[in-house]
């Protein structure tokens, strides 16, 4: 394994150590890296394609982060969509996962197709949506086109979303739209700022251990840098962009026994998504998440 040398965003080669710092997993060490020029936190190394199919096969992943539906969440992704998607109708949902978001988009008649690197949540995505769910590679072989293609957090699970997203503008019909959604870790918000201080604490009282769990998000980053991917690197004009906040991580479901420091997280979320709906305008700064509708 080598560090990675450039910033997989704007591809800049200066960085520094960053929150949260590092990752053990699989007995190897994963640092966080922080652009100098874009914001943007990244791992290095990079996980090997054999460590990543690990890292995101359906029990280690799929079945940990979605394994509730969460309709109301991309009820309100569709509904987005249907305002830009005019008659457009055909719809690649890549890195579909378990079908969640297909299942939702197909009711509101997008005729719909998925890809999906794990075999068994390709299989889970079938089962529910009855679409058409193939490989990576097998999208690769296709000279199939689309009217729209999603990717629903799925850009920070990429080593490479530049090219990821270039390789699927062959894909696209002519006029057709890309939609976006994901996190946005590094951004201005009240979770992201209380999780920096309460580490660096335990780093200064030398109390911090190193989180031992699985990258799985290979890319941290913010809404200038996110804006400037997609408008400067890949050249899209912007057709919606918006952030939003969710209090996320820290308004995760609630354990049989709450600790105090959960009670106290939760607060923290509810204070996040509160000032989130107070900051007027529709410029927000505040936001742990964003959606973008993007055309070539």
């Amino acid at each position: 394994m080598s560090a990675r040398a450039f910033c997989p965003l704007c591809s800049y080669g200066k960085a520094k150590s960053a929150f949260p710092y590092e990752t053990i997993w699989a007995e190897k060490k994963y640092a966080y890296k922080k652009c100098s020029s874009c914001g943007t936190t990244y791992i290095s190394p990079l996980p090997s394609g054999e460590e990543l199919e690990k890292i995101y096969s359906f029990e280690s992943y799929h079945n940990v982060f979605y394994h509730e539906p969460a309709a109301e969440k991309y009820k309100k992704s569709v509904k987005t969509l249907m305002q830009y998607a005019g008659e457009r109708k055909t719809l690649l949902d890549f890195g579909c996962g378990a079908g969640f978001f297909l299942d939702e988009a197909q009711k509101s008649g997008f005729i719909c197709s998925g890809t999906e690197l794990d075999h068994e949540t390709r299989e889970k995505a079938r089962a529910l949506c009855k679409a058409d769910i193939f490989s990576f590679e097998e999208m690769q072989g296709t000279s199939r086109k689309f009217d729209i293609i999603h990717m629903g957090d799925v850009l920070e699970h990429l080593g490479d979303p530049h090219k990821a997203v270039e390789g699927l503008k062959a894909l696209l019909e002519p006029g057709g739209i890309f939609f976006f959604e994901g996190p946005l870790q590094n951004n201005l918000s009240v979770v992201y700022y209380f999780a920096l201080i309460l580490k660096n604490v335990k780093r200064f009282f030398k109390i911090d251990k190193p989180a031992k769990i699985p990258p799985t998000h290979l890319i941290l980053t913010n809404k200038n840098a996110m804006i400037d991917f997609f408008s400067k690197r890949l050249g899209l004009k912007m057709k919606y962009f918006r952030i939003y906040e969710t209090g996320w991580p820290y308004l995760s479901k609630k354990p049989e026994k709450a600790t105090p420091e959960w009670y106290l997280k939760a607060v923290v979320g509810w204070a996040a998504i509160f000032l989130s709906l107070l900051e007027p305008g529709n410029n927000k700064k505040l936001g742990n998440r964003f959606m973008a509708i993007c055309a070539e």
